[in-house]
This record gives structure tokens, C-alpha cells and sequence, in this order.
């Protein structure tokens, strides 16, 4: 059990919005000290509904912090698949707008759809779907122009089906973002309300009782008296980067590589799947830098979110010994 709160402790930043990290730590070290030593509080009824009440809500906070992780990394992977093949056809269907616009004298739409052919996979979720949508309202304007496009009506049947699938996808990916928020919300709480019990209950148990255990005195007090390390600014939630890393020419995924949002001096890594996440952005500019040993480092890259904005990068990795090779 000891084990399982070391890694939890350890791995909070991932979970919960920065403010809240070194309070959250604190409680679970301290309900590890109260469960070392419950003779402290043995035939003292009042002391010992105290340290369970503790322990029940302490136990409640680990669970929801825990309850943050699986659906959200459930709901990843469907998200990523769903973009990487909508931002195929997407590609695709871009282009086709430029060869439309050309034969029309639209030189204005002509030239987005140009740099939107270029940085498909770099705009958030909400602008690609209204990419598609204009491209659709081209497609509807100029009918008679597809087919010899090579834009048969089975080709636009799957991209109208693909965009109703990714625009399933974003709705399913902002719900389960504002239960993350809603489940956030009831862990800052619920730290508030065990806080109240340390100072108020708590504190002054310890510090009646520290002479007759020191040893349980000194645990406690220790913790206590930690002050809390000097932190970047906390990220507001709103939006998301998310993607896969994976070596360009295996198509590995690649574990352990480091993700970072440079604005925020905010690190991560990617898991056993090489997947990463940076939730909890507000809108604005971020740039996002990727490195992993053995492989070169390749370029940032930009975005510009909105709000409740969902973006995915995947990073393709160099291997250096491939290279060299």
C-alpha cells in the first residue's frame, strides 16, 4: 500500500491543476502517518472518529484523483484515431477545393485553402471542422465540376460521414472534459474540507499528545512544516494537445520521450503507448518541443487555441543510429 501512495504522490502533476499539487501531497502523507499509528489514538473516541473521518475522506480524494486517468486516456486513443483519418481526407479534400477555386477565378479562397493544405494537422479541432464545412459548401456550389475532379459521390459520401464521426468525437471529447472539470472541482473541495480538519481537529491533538509519541509527532509536524516549492503558473482549464510519438520509419510508438510546453517551462512524458496529453490550456499561442535519447530533436511547433479547443500532434522521431546508418 505504501507503494501505491508513493506513486500516486508522485504522479499528481499529471492529474490535478498545480495549486492543488502540494496540498494534495501533504494529505496523503499525512494519512499515511495516521494509518502507521493508530495505538496514538486507541481508547480516545472523540480523537479516534477524527483520524477515520480522515482516513474515509482521504481515501475518497485518492480515489478521485485515480478516477481522472482511465477514461481520459480511453477517450485519447479514440480521439487521436479519429483525427489522424479525418485529417487524411481532410488533406485531400482540401486540395480538391483548390483545384476548384483555380477553375472558378477565386483567388481569395484559393490561397486558404493553399495554407490550410499545409498546416491541416497543426489547426485545433474547431477549425478543421469548419475547414470541411467550407470545402463541403465548394463542393455543393460546383457539382458539376467533381467528377472530373475524380471526386465521385462515394468519395463524398465517406468525407460527409467522416466529418459527422469527428464532430462525434469532439462533442464525447468536451463532455468528458467538463467531467474532469466537474470531478476537479469536488477534489478542491474536498482538500478544503480535509484542511479544515488537519488545522482545526487534528493540530491540536498532535500537539497535546507529541510528548507521550514523539516519534508520531515528529512524522506529522514534518509534514506540516513543509513548505510548498515555488511552481510555474497554473494552467486554467480550457483546451488540449494531445498526440502520439513514434519512430518515423518502424512506426513505433515511443515511450518515455519528453513533451514540453515551452511557455509554461511544463513537462510530461509519453506512456507505454507513446501517447501524450497537455489538457488544462487556455486560450492563446503555445509551442510544444519533443525529445527523446538516441533521437534527433525535431523542430517545435506552434499553435493558437480558442477556447475549449482540442488540438493533435503527432511527433515522428529520427533515430540517430538510423541516420548514421
Amino acid at each position: 500500500m505504501k507503494h501505491f501512495y508513493s506513486f500516486i504522490i508522485n504522479n499528481l502533476n499529471f492529474f490535478i491543476m498545480k495549486n492543488e499539487l502540494e496540498r494534495s501531497r501533504k494529505i496523503l502523507a499525512l494519512r499515511q502517518v495516521l494509518e502507521d499509528h493508530p495505538e496514538v489514538f486507541e481508547g480516545k473516541a472523540e480523537a479516534l472518529a477524527v483520524r477515520e473521518n480522515f482516513l474515509t475522506e482521504s481515501e475518497l480524494l485518492l480515489a478521485r484523483i485515480n478516477q481522472l486517468v482511465v477514461p481520459f486516456r480511453s477517450n485519447l486513443v479514440e480521439r487521436i484515431a479519429s483525427r489522424q483519418q479525418f485529417d487524411q481526407l481532410l488533406f485531400k479534400m482540401v486540395n480538391i477545393g483548390v483545384l476548384l477555386a483555380r477553375r472558378n477565378g477565386d483567388l481569395s479562397l484559393q490561397h486558404t485553402f493553399g495554407e490550410l493544405s499545409k498546416n491541416i494537422t497543426r489547426v485545433s479541432a474547431h477549425k478543421a471542422l469548419a475547414v470541411a464545412e467550407v470545402v463541403m459548401s465548394s463542393f455543393a456550389a460546383h457539382e458539376e465540376l467533381l467528377p472530373a475532379l475524380g471526386v465521385d459521390p462515394e468519395a463524398r459520401a465517406q468525407f460527409e460521414q467522416l466529418i459527422a464521426d469527428y464532430q462525434q468525437s469532439s462533442r464525447e471529447a468536451e463532455q468528458q472534459r467538463n467531467q474532469r472539470r466537474n470531478l476537479k472541482a469536488l477534489i478542491r473541495l474536498q482538500i478544503r474540507n480535509l484542511n479544515e480538519l488537519i488545522r482545526m481537529d487534528l493540530d491540536r491533538f498532535v500537539r497535546y499528545h507529541a510528548s507521550d509519541y514523539p516519534l508520531f509527532a515528529q512524522r506529522y509536524q514534518a509534514i506540516r512544516r513543509a513548505r510548498p516549492k515555488a511552481s510555474a503558473p497554473e494552467l486554467p482549464i480550457d483546451s488540449d494537445i494531445s498526440g502520439i510519438v513514434t519512430n518515423n520509419l518502424t512506426g513505433e510508438a515511443l515511450a518515455g520521450a519528453v513533451i514540453t510546453l515551452m511557455e509554461h517551462a511544463y513537462s510530461i512524458e509519453t506512456d507505454a503507448e507513446g501517447r501524450y496529453s497537455l489538457d488544462e490550456l487556455s486560450p492563446g499561442s503555445y509551442t510544444v518541443s519533443c525529445h527523446k535519447p538516441g533521437y534527433f530533436v525535431p523542430e517545435p511547433v506552434s499553435f493558437i487555441l480558442t477556447a475549449n479547443d482540442s488540438v493533435i500532434h503527432n511527433f515522428e522521431l529520427i533515430s540517430a543510429e538510423s541516420a548514421v546508418a
